[in-house]
């Protein structure tokens, strides 16, 4: 990959439409979510080692904020993404693969994937 010398003194611009500054909001209550879990589960585990059904119950908050953080992080990823491609989002259902490119699938089968978005036309 060549650079010329117009590119480098050029800066970075990063484009942010709303779904992805929802989807950072989003991740951001998360991450404090599995924080406060996290403290949660130390006091817990201080008063009493043993497992038990509210540790359970705290484990499986903090699976949860693992997941969904994960996934708006695969979604804000493949939203930046497109924001230069302009790909929209149609349903994985449909088969329309002549006017469609491999790229554009892909994008629909894994917003699909990550974060159950369903479209019905």
């Amino acid at each position: 990959m060549s650079r010329n010398d117009d590119d480098e003194n050029e800066p970075i611009k990063i484009t942010l439409d709303g779904l992805t500054i929802a989807l950072i909001i989003s991740t951001c209550l998360y991450i404090w979510c599995l924080l406060h879990v996290k403290s949660k589960l130390t006091s817990m585990h201080r008063i009493s080692p043993d497992l038990s059904l509210q540790k359970l119950l705290i484990l499986s908050v903090g699976l949860v904020c693992v997941v969904r953080v994960m996934s708006f992080v695969g979604v804000g990823g493949l939203n930046l993404a497109n924001v230069n491609a302009h790909y929209s989002l149609h349903s994985a259902d449909n088969v329309n693969s002549e006017d469609e490119d491999k790229n554009q699938r892909f994008y629909d089968a894994a917003v699909t994937v990550l974060f159950d978005l369903r479209l019905h036309s």
